[in-house]
């Protein structure tokens, strides 16, 4: 076969229907929501710009600057996965938008240094902001 290359573009109106559940409102606390873009990568360590993986080919300042040039040009969060499901929704006609916890401040370091309990308390942040999405959708 021969490479297929898809756009993986997230749902704009959902981003923006995001944007509006996260706010407090009728009694829903506000929940921390920050819109900015996914950039995709084949590994979690190197390609995320990552210095405590078995390799690395770049020093602190290298490191900084390409952070700094990623965070300048809009990202908000590596990841793996994000950008091949947008890249599959997109193709298939289907509405996505991705709801990321993010858990290191990758201008702070590489490793995760909050505890299990604040970890648990933003996953569940972003699950909840997820059923206030559906129930906005199955209200519309």
């Amino acid at each position: 076969g021969e490479r297929v290359r898809r756009p993986a573009a997230y749902d704009r109106g959902l981003i923006a229907l995001a944007q509006r559940q996260a706010a407090a409102s009728a009694g829903k606390a506000e929940i921390p929501c920050v819109v900015g873009d996914t950039m995709g990568a084949d590994g979690f360590y190197e390609e995320q710009g990552r210095g405590d993986g078995a390799l690395c080919e770049y020093d602190d300042a290298a490191r900084e600057a390409w952070l700094r040039r990623c965070h300048d040009a809009g990202v908000r969060n590596i990841e793996m996965e994000a950008p091949a499901l947008a890249a599959f929704c997109g193709a298939a006609g289907i509405r996505v938008a991705a709801l990321n916890t993010v858990i290191v401040n990758r201008f702070e370091g590489d490793q995760v240094r909050v505890s299990g309990a604040d970890i648990a308390r933003m996953s569940a942040n972003a699950g909840r902001l997820a059923l206030r999405m559906i129930a906005a959708l199955d209200a519309a």
